[in-house]
């Protein structure tokens, strides 16, 4: 009985250090519907909106070409934590559908948290609610998973004062930690708003003011997450991950009468997102740039391989990264964006200067102010050179067979890797539709 104990006591030893080459804490801050271009530190020049982040970013290593595999939380956020794109992990559907009937996770796919948790880290997670909640199965993993009912203008105060209590309890231990907030998401209340004529104009410099100053706050509120992981000596010994889930329309483009909004296509405006990775423990290169396209589905295994964690068993789509923070070159390969509000069959496909992007024919209808190519009863499609028109204002499909080839078969291997992935939860999924349909 005293060896047995003993045996027990030891166990639950391990579990509250951190072997040597392990970091002491993970940190994820999901700052939701964040385009990296209204980011000091990316550029942004019209306002100060981003000096915490600035100082923060320079610490690390920051990825100035990082996409979101899907324009809206709910597949982005699940791609983030399974390493898989949406038509792989299965939260690809209709918005309304995955809202009343949420799929759930394979139970033989491992998420992040699952991953750090069984690594003997204590789990934790402080949601704005909405769209990481536990209704579509985003608590899964966690110890602890806290949801802030969205309130305008102050949920990041809320979820950065839980979670500085949880660390004030926890930070003795080593953790995983993810922190979501809605603070730059619509709509936009820290600024008033210019009055007057209700031009396309001042519509539009109201957008983009409103925006820089609930960032400008949000930077100034997650602060107070920095300095307390200083105070307590954990920084030093942290790996801290800040990104967001996708971008936001700011009236590049009007679609179905918004042009402000975010779900409805696969442009960059929503795709693209800001990727940084602080380890001061981990990462020499701090404030060394990464120019090469990345994608959200590439966080968990770069997690998992800078945390010197074993890499799991289940299927990854992703990427490390660590060999480009190191500063080492990598070949070029595709990335991928699908699950806008409307569900399956839309996709985008990135290669190098190139962006292929193609839609179901059901969704036709939706023209003319939709981005395809090509007649009623055709395959609508487009082909963008990223390069010469950043903007995705002009397709070129006509002009390219070859890459229009070349980007079809990606989008077909792609589209053939998940359904291959999906194969190992689609029993659980059928079993779980059968009950949602007969009840």
């Amino acid at each position: 009985m005293k060896i047995g104990c003993l045996a027990v006591v030891v166990g639950l030893l391990c579990l509250s250090c951190t072997t040597p080459d392990r970091p002491k804490a993970v940190v994820i801050v999901l700052i939701d519907s964040l385009r990296p271009d209204h980011i000091n530190a990316y550029g942004y020049r019209d306002r100060q909106t981003t000096p915490g982040l600035d100082t923060l970013f320079a610490g690390g290593v920051t990825f100035s070409d990082a996409y979101s595999n899907a324009p809206w939380t709910v597949p982005s956020v699940m791609s983030l934590m399974t390493s898989l794109y949406p038509s792989a992990h299965g939260y690809n559907l209709e918005a309304h559908l995955l809202h009343s009937a949420p799929p759930g996770l394979g139970s033989k796919l491992k998420t992040l948290p699952e991953i750090f948790r069984e690594a003997g880290y204590a789990t934790a997670a402080f949601t704005a609610d909405g769209g990481v909640s536990a209704a579509y199965g985003f608590n899964r993993g966690f110890e602890t998973f806290a949801e802030t009912p969205p309130v305008n203008g102050s949920d990041v105060e809320m979820v950065v004062a839980k979670s500085l209590a949880w660390l004030k309890k926890n930070g003795h231990r080593p953790f995983f930690l993810l922190l979501h907030t809605y603070e730059v998401h619509l709509p936009h209340t820290h600024e008033a708003q210019q009055t007057g004529l209700n031009t396309d104009e001042t519509v539009r410099q109201n957008a983009l003011q409103g925006y820089d100053a609930d960032l400008r706050f949000a930077d100034k509120v997650l602060a107070r997450l920095w300095e307390s992981l200083r105070s307590q000596g954990i920084y030093e010994d942290s790996i801290i991950v800040v990104l967001s889930d996708h971008g936001e329309a700011l009236h590049e483009r009007t679609l179905f009468g918004r042009g402000d909004d975010h779900g409805y296509h696969l442009h960059d405006e929503l795709l693209r997102v800001p990727l940084a990775i602080v380890a001061p423990g981990r990462i020499e290169r701090r404030g060394a740039w990464v120019r090469d396209p990345v994608q959200l589905v590439d966080v968990l295994p770069t997690l998992v391989e800078l945390a010197g964690l074993e890499r799991p068993t289940t299927p990854l789509q992703g990427a490390s990264l660590v060999p480009l923070i190191r500063g080492e070159r990598a070949p070029l390969r595709p990335l991928f964006a699908e699950a806008p509000y409307q569900g399956p069959g839309w996709i985008a496909v990135r290669f190098d200067r190139f962006k292929y992007l193609a839609v179901p024919k059901k969704h036709v209808h939706e023209g003319p102010e939709m981005w395809w190519d090509g007649d009623p009863g055709t395959v609508p499609e487009a082909l963008y050179d990223l390069r010469s028109d950043p903007g995705e204002t002009a397709s070129i499909l006509a002009r390219n067979p070859d890459q229009l080839a070349r980007l079809r078969r990606y989008a077909e291997n792609m589209r053939q890797s998940s359904e291959q992935i999906a194969l190992l939860t689609r029993p659980e999924r059928q079993q779980r539709t059968r009950l949602i349909r007969s009840s």
